[in-house]
């Protein structure tokens, strides 16, 4: 009890079969200015017998999302209106460029592929992880078959969505 009255501005759920948070900057066990929750799914997770070894990727997991701030679980799920929004921009800055079309076209898809990579929590190399590997790809290298499910990210002070 802390003797204000708290009122939440949001709240999330994640579902899976392994759920793991991490709080940065902890204030106190559990809460922290930035904190992450990260469920895992697939796989033979109540075969495994190492369920301490999967909470450990889960976790490493939801560490990577408080450093990293991604916005989606993966690339696919990028909303049609943000990516169009950033191809406007990537055509606006080539429109210039003396470019033939074709060209510019095969710039903007590359940049528009980099840049959902780089929104989304499967996709982005993980940075708590040793080499270029994705954050997917060490969670099923975990076990097979096992995949981020979903996450949510709160900072304080924080209004953005996950």
């Amino acid at each position: 009890h802390v003797g204000e009255r708290v009122v939440p501005k949001r709240a999330r759920l994640v579902f899976g079969d392994v759920v793991a948070g991490y709080a940065h900057s902890a204030v106190a066990p559990g809460a922290g200015l930035a904190a992450s929750l990260v469920a895992l799914s697939g796989g033979d997770v109540a075969g495994v017998g190492a369920a301490e070894a999967l909470d450990a990727v889960a976790k490493r997991a939801a560490m990577h999302a408080v450093a990293s701030s991604p916005k989606y679980l993966s690339p696919d799920l990028v909303p049609a209106d943000v990516l169009d929004a950033e191809r406007a921009v990537l055509v606006d800055q080539l429109v210039d460029s003396g470019k033939p079309q074709n060209i510019v076209d095969k710039i903007v898809a590359a940049r528009l592929a980099k840049f959902a990579d780089e929104s989304s929590l499967a996709s982005q190399v993980h940075v708590v992880e040793e080499g270029k590997k994705t954050v997917g790809a060490v969670v099923a290298a975990a076990l097979p078959g096992l995949e981020v499910a979903g996450f949510a990210l709160c900072k304080v002070g924080g209004d953005e969505d996950n």
